[in-house]
């Protein structure tokens, strides 16, 4: 039963690679090839959060429009890397995403009222 537990523990700290893609957690991926309902996942952007040997699966954490914070088990042959370019590309289009939400224009809305200068601007 210890043996167990230390080996759950351990794989929980791991900072070993995942999978067959043979990266470590929190790599941002893309899924593709998915099939029915699960189709609607193609193309969304995610974070591995793990990888379960036995149903060759990797976990994928997303942030969804309609659903927020998931994560979802996903067969690895539709989970692919991000290079670097396309991480900047997916993080700025997010951002940028945010920025555009009518609660954030709102906040810019109303510092811009209040700050009539840059200086007050950026000081506030």
């Amino acid at each position: 039963e210890i043996a167990d537990l230390a080996t759950r523990l351990g794989k929980l700290c791991s900072l070993g690679v995942l999978g067959p893609l043979a990266v470590e957690k929190g790599r941002c991926v893309v899924v593709n090839g998915l099939e029915g309902d699960a189709s609607r996942l193609n193309g969304e952007k995610g974070v591995l959060k793990s990888y379960a040997e036995e149903g060759d699966t990797y976990e994928v954490g997303f942030i969804l429009r309609e659903h927020g914070s998931v994560n979802v088990s996903l067969p690895a042959s539709s989970v692919a890397l991000l290079d670097n370019e396309e991480m900047l590309e997916s993080m700025q289009q997010q951002q940028l995403a945010v920025l555009a939400l009518p609660e954030i224009q709102a906040i810019v809305n109303r510092l811009r009222e209040e700050c009539r200068s840059l200086s007050l601007f950026l000081h506030k």
